[in-house]
């Protein structure tokens, strides 16, 4: 069984990946550096993307029983916009687009202020109903 991971490079996603594996899944690692994921292995595919890219992103999917997102705002708030919703936004409409159903999502609520952190969560739950 397939699984991609967005966010695959982070704490999280790294942790997730090396479990995923060891379970005996076959795992898409959707990356932005695809150098900061050190592991290699037959059952992992690093694939290098951007958020923004919706092709790319329902590339990265097909296939796959599950989507997971391990995605966050970078600390450093250098970031214009919402990254984290856009994305989940574009991978949602992958995901429907390639009739994928299974959705995990989790991250740290590292943003500017905290009513960005309940818009986005509030806005990709609506996302999720919608479908």
């Amino acid at each position: 069984m397939i699984i991609t991971i967005f966010g695959g490079s982070g704490g999280i996603g790294k942790f997730l990946i090396n479990y995923a594996i060891e379970e005996g899944y076959q795992v898409k690692a959707y990356v932005r550096n695809p150098n900061k994921i050190d592991l290699y292995n037959p059952n992992l595919e690093v694939i290098k993307g951007d958020l923004n890219d919706l092709q790319g992103i329902r590339k990265a999917i097909s296939g796959a029983y599950a989507v997971i997102s391990t995605l966050g705002s970078p600390l450093n708030y250098s970031y214009n916009g919402y990254p984290v919703l856009d994305g989940h936004k574009n991978i949602i409409a992958a995901m429907h687009a390639e009739n994928i159903s299974r959705f995990i999502t989790l991250a740290t609520p590292s943003v500017k202020f905290f009513n960005e952190f309940i818009f986005t969560n509030l806005y990709i739950l609506s996302l999720l109903l919608s479908y």
